[in-house]
């Protein structure tokens, strides 16, 4: 039962809310949003991951794994703001580039 409810078309309300949370860090937000974002960002990369996995897809799982480890509040990653918001942009746009996208695009092997 779980597995059905894992789709993509499950998961595009995670990622566009996902990729609303990121474009707001390009604003001067108070630290506890950023200390939410972790939280957020980490839950959000690992369904995305795990639901990708159970798909069988190649790419994305990946991409959302790294995503994960990259907001993760128990080992935080110390980056400069720049560049925080630079990922913080990237991601935003690979999320809600992938709900325009089907996933098949992107996790296209190559024999097929």
């Amino acid at each position: 039962m779980i597995k059905a409810s894992l789709t993509s078309q499950n998961s595009t309300p995670i990622k566009l809310i996902l990729a609303l949370l990121l474009l707001l860090t390009v604003f001067d937000m108070p630290y506890g949003y950023y200390q939410f974002l972790r939280i957020a960002a980490t839950a959000g990369f690992i369904f995305l991951a795990y639901s990708g996995f159970s798909a069988r897809y190649r790419f994305t799982p990946l991409v959302w794994s790294l995503g994960a480890l990259l907001f993760n509040p128990v080992f935080k990653v110390a980056l400069g703001r720049e560049l925080w918001m630079v990922f913080d942009l990237a991601f935003a746009v690979l999320l809600a580039a992938s709900v325009f996208l089907e996933e098949k695009d992107w996790n296209r092997s190559g024999g097929k």
